[in-house]
């Protein structure tokens, strides 16, 4: 039976069979027929992986043995174009010469199926791997946790636990994510108790991690004094505070906070003006609305389209449509978002005119409309008494 090889996977196939000088040699096996990794690696970087999986084909046909290194590659690429069908293909290919995948290759393995959507699969394989180490357990907690996974993704936590293998800042933090996900206080404090153990509690970014993960079980209290522990503070763990307060309603304190950062000369990102522009907006309150858009200039996120949007419905919300206006004509990249934002804006001022006219702008634009915006026409037409 003959195999298709494309064209260009072929000249590949047989310079590596033919060439007196192989680049990658199969060291240790019998086999006399090389691969050159280097053009299967060419070939996934170019999103040819199509192309690159034809040469197992072409080997199969040659009755060649592929070395580690090609399926590293092959599925990498598969991880890269998260190409779950061809990631199985390789797969089965490692499976039919009745050999199972070493650590390292396992490993790839559960990455490509974790981050192709097939937790299942990637099960299959975790526990059919003869050995694992904190990568392994990793790589398939964070794959839980990825989908929403969490109880199983704690479960498996707890298991290396009892199988002594020691996690590192990456576990720990999928762990933590999992028990903010589910909500679990319980769970939440005994996972902060092994990163105790294991001397993670210094971690920069495992602190700010805790901090979101006290705050959205109900505990802003432990949440703090995360926060008051920590012996160095970044822009994250600002904001992670920042947010645990304006979660639990308390945005005065939120401010509070925001404007003591800028005192320790911590630089605000994206997501912590926006998050402090939410707070604005739910306690209406402009004028410090107005500060953080001075600031917001003076770090030069103004172009943001998340920081824009974010400004336009503070605005709204707080009663001035007229500057929500003049940072949506300023914004030179408008996106959905923010047409949207400007709509609704609209809509809360009765305005349904200007909404409507915004609509056909959007629309000139080459813009389509979602149901967000069809919300909005109805609620600003509703507003108007249009309808």
């Amino acid at each position: 039976m003959s195999v298709y090889c494309h064209p260009s996977a072929r000249r590949f196939v047989t310079s590596a069979f033919t060439s007196p000088f192989p680049r990658v040699p199969r060291l240790g096996c019998d086999n006399k027929f090389y691969v050159a990794c280097g053009d299967v690696s060419t070939l996934c970087k170019e999103g040819r992986l199509k192309n690159a999986l034809d040469i197992l084909d072409a080997m199969d046909e040659r009755g060649a043995l592929p070395v580690s290194p090609v399926y590293r590659r092959l599925l990498k690429g598969c991880i890269n174009m998260k190409a779950l069908a061809e990631g199985k293909k390789v797969h089965s290919h490692i499976m039919k010469w009745g050999r199972k995948p070493n650590l390292f290759l396992g490993n790839i393995l559960l990455n490509m199926y974790a981050h192709c959507g097939s937790v299942a699969d990637a099960r299959l394989v975790f526990d059919d791997m003869p050995q694992r180490n904190v990568v392994s357990w990793t790589t398939m907690i964070s794959g839980y946790t990825r989908h929403g996974r969490s109880k199983e993704a704690l479960e498996l936590f707890w298991q290396m636990q009892e199988a002594n293998v020691k996690p590192n800042q990456v576990t720990v933090v999928n762990a933590l994510k999992a028990c903010a996900c589910l909500p679990s206080l319980k769970q939440g404090k005994s996972v902060h108790a092994s990163i105790m153990k294991n001397g993670f509690e210094s971690d920069i970014f495992v602190g700010s991690i805790l901090i979101d993960m006290y705050a959205k079980c109900g505990s802003i209290e432990r949440a703090r004094q995360v926060f008051d522990r920590m012996p160095r503070r970044d822009v994250v763990s600002w904001t992670a505070m920042v947010t645990a307060h304006a979660q639990h309603r308390n945005g005065e304190e939120s401010l509070r906070l925001f404007w003591e950062m800028e005192q320790e000369h911590v630089k605000p990102d994206p997501v912590t003006f926006v998050s402090i522009l939410k707070v604005c907006s739910s306690l209406l309150a402009l004028e410090q609305g107005k500060k953080i858009h001075a600031h917001i200039v003076k770090y030069r996120l103004q172009s943001n389209v998340f920081v824009g949007s974010a400004l336009i419905d503070m605005y709204a919300k707080c009663g001035s449509i007229l500057h929500a206006r003049q940072v949506f004509d300023t914004m030179s990249r408008k996106n959905v978002v923010l047409w949207n934002g400007m709509i609704s804006g609209y809509a809360q001022h009765g305005r349904g005119k200007d909404a409507l006219q915004l609509v056909e702008k959007m629309k000139q634009e080459g813009l389509e409309l979602d149901c967000i915006t069809f919300s909005g026409i109805l609620s600003s037409c509703s507003h108007a008494g249009l309808v």
